[in-house]
């Protein structure tokens, strides 16, 4: 083998450098897509993210997906990443669900196609390396031909021919499985984004769901502070809209402290 590689030439260096990208990428894509989780186990990992989202906020959650890794919190963390820079925009509900719904699927396929683009170039840029050791080999056969004259030793101008054949057949060899794998990955990659369309999107409704909560919350306790303290009616107010919208005294705390923060700034 070391010897072929020699009488390939110098392009035989890149072509090595190619055949060794494209076995450790699609042994690296294989591996990660035979991680992906089944749908009893990506169920859970949607429950657990809704949960902590609903407990303790974005924080909780993005703290929560920080500290699993896979598909569903690698989507999770990019969607609420998202959701903090729309949250400073003038966007409606609906306007802001349907850009979390296409960050969903952007994140989706950048985890899933990760280095398929490597392996796509590879797959393209191979047999055009073995077609320029082709063209090389010849231009030595030639100049071989050229210094013994037509009437030489054969031999002269086979180490030339030998150097362009062994070149083309390794970018063949390499460019070939490279294809195929590329495009099987791919496949691959687009039924893994579908089979997890339900489980994002449902993430997307639990985030604008909590988050609506929270909102709405925070409303209440500007209406509340808007004369700079707290009535009995209005702590009764508070309270009774707390428990209607399931939010703990913790979080109850920290926006009521965001919302002096805001006002006070005012």
């Amino acid at each position: 083998m070391f010897k072929l590689i020699v009488q390939g030439g110098p392009l035989m260096v890149p072509l090595v450098l190619c055949s060794f990208l494209s076995v450790a990428f699609i042994i690296e894509r294989l591996w990660s897509l035979h991680k992906i989780p089944t749908k009893t186990e990506a169920n859970d990992c949607l429950m657990d993210a809704s949960k902590a989202l609903k407990n303790g906020g974005i924080e909780e959650a993005k703290s929560f997906c920080g500290r699993l890794k896979g598909i569903l919190p690698f989507v999770f963390t990019l969607v609420m990443d998202r959701y903090d820079a729309l949250s400073h925009e003038t966007r409606t509900i609906g306007e802001i669900r349907d850009e979390l719904i296409a960050t969903t699927e952007e994140a989706g396929r950048s985890y899933l196609e990760r280095f398929l683009p490597v392996l796509s170039t590879v797959g393209g840029v191979s047999p055009l390396l073995g077609l320029l050791g082709t063209v090389t080999g010849m231009i030595v056969a030639f100049k071989s031909i050229a210094s013994v004259g037509a009437t030489g030793d054969p031999q002269t101008v086979a180490a030339g021919i030998s150097q362009a054949l062994i070149t083309t057949a390794a970018g063949l060899i390499i460019a070939i499985p490279t294809v195929i794998a590329y495009s099987y990955l791919r496949q691959r990659a687009t039924k893994i984004l579908v089979g997890m369309e339900r489980f994002s999107h449902g993430f997307v409704n639990s985030l604008i769901t909590e988050v609506g909560r929270f909102v709405s919350y925070k409303e209440t306790l500007k209406m509340a502070y808007a004369d700079g303290g707290l009535e009995e009616g209005e702590k009764e107010l508070l309270h009774r809209k707390r428990v209607l919208l399931n939010i703990s005294e913790e979080k109850a705390a920290q926006l009521e402290k965001e919302v002096k923060k805001e006002l006070g700034s005012v």
